[in-house]
């Protein structure tokens, strides 16, 4: 899939489009001569809008990318953001420079864990935002586990290649990646966010033009484990429970952490969960019920989460209005379509219950399944006479 970002694109600056080809990306090519196959993959709002073209909405002067997860990639990705320093620290301030002249400055942020080289690339007309993402991990809320995104060979492969007005290409985060994130993050309009919205139209995209990777889905929360030093909240509960085995409803109500519909009606909330074991084994049984290890655990929460989310973009699409920029105040309903973004929450749904139902309780490994791969996958699902997609 190629998406073309035309100068005209009312939502993306010219200024930003131009920082990102006439900077980031001779780095990345020229790193790429040192590391064969070495890509950065552009993500955040610019990534959102360059695939919902003019149904996106306003970019702020900020360009957020991240590379493949593994140490040689990492490294050189973290090499961009030091090389873009060293370049342009030297120039002078932003009121003496003229049009192609830059001045950077650097620094370096942690947010929830989220690990960030940043730059801010000094124009004479304005100042862009460089985030050289090496590892993103989220906290949705203010007692939950921390979710990390990882970008996996089949991550990378499927990226997707946008095609810059110099005719430059870059690539983007797939756009299963992003709806993870956006759903983790679950955030709208009342604290100036689009997460939701950006969801929702990733969600209809894909499902109007056939494409959704189930899988991609199921790779990031399959990924997930339990690591006590990042997933603090659950360390301090165990030690605070003082008992071997609890139910997955009980976690959420001692972590003040909302139920979704979905894990009400799909029963994992009485899920046994024994909290002295990482991983479950296959004979570890409670009246019938496989128990969790703290790895599934982990992954429970992160489907209770992104189904939280897609409940509020069904019930909120129709009513609550977003400003896209330029003066335009729509729903997303109204931008992207209601039966559409139906579709997309139900096919979700769906795959978290076959990830909970036939996953979890056998085991925390992931292992390849064809069946949800891509438009195979929707003619799994559809074979199972659920017609989301007809």
């Amino acid at each position: 899939l190629k998406v073309r970002i035309v100068e005209e694109n009312p939502y993306i600056s010219a200024q930003l489009i131009e920082v990102v080809q006439d900077i980031v990306l001779p780095l990345e090519q020229e790193n790429a001569q040192k590391l064969p196959g070495f890509a950065l993959l552009g993500k955040g709002g610019f990534a959102v809008t360059a695939y919902l073209g003019e149904l996106g909405r306003l970019v702020s002067p900020d360009f957020d990318f991240t590379a493949l997860s593994t140490l040689h990639d990492i490294q050189a990705l973290v090499g961009v953001a030091h090389s873009i320093a060293s370049q342009y620290r030297n120039h002078p301030d932003q009121t003496e420079l003229k049009p192609g002249q830059y001045q950077v400055r650097i620094g370096v942020g942690a947010y929830s864990g989220t690990i960030v080289r940043k730059a801010e690339v000094l124009s004479s007309e304005v100042a862009v935002g460089i985030d050289a993402i090496s590892l993103t991990r989220l906290h949705p809320t203010d007692n939950n586990f921390t979710f990390e995104i990882f970008v996996d060979y089949k991550t990378f492969m499927t990226a997707r290649s946008v095609q810059l007005p110099s005719g430059k290409k870059l690539k983007l985060l797939p756009p299963e990646t992003l709806i993870v994130e956006k759903l983790l993050a679950g955030r709208g309009p009342e604290v100036n966010k689009f997460d939701l919205f950006d969801a929702a139209g990733l969600l209809a995209d894909c499902v109007k033009k056939d494409i959704l990777d189930l899988d991609l889905i199921r790779r990031q929360i399959i990924m997930q484990s339990y690591d006590p030093e990042v997933d603090v909240d659950i360390a301090e509960l165990i030690k605070d429970l003082g008992s071997g085995l609890a139910n997955v409803g009980q976690v959420l109500k001692e972590l003040d952490i909302p139920t979704s519909e979905w894990i009400k009606e799909s029963g994992a909330m009485f899920q046994i969960i024994d909290l002295t074991k990482k991983e479950q084994g296959d004979s570890d049984t409670v009246a019938g019920l496989a128990k969790f290890g703290l790895d599934s655990l982990k992954k429970v929460i992160m489907l209770n989460m992104m189904a939280l989310s897609l409940e509020k973009i069904e019930d909120s699409s129709q009513s609550v209005a977003y400003n896209v920029g330029h003066g335009v105040s729509v729903t997303s309903a109204d931008r992207f379509g209601f039966e559409t973004i139906k579709k997309g929450v139900d096919a979700l749904k769906v795959l978290f219950s076959h990830i909970l139902l036939s996953k979890l309780p056998f085991g925390d490994g992931y292992e390849f399944d064809p069946r949800i791969s891509g438009k195979g996958g929707l003619d799994f699902y559809r074979k199972l006479g659920l017609n989301i997609f007809n």
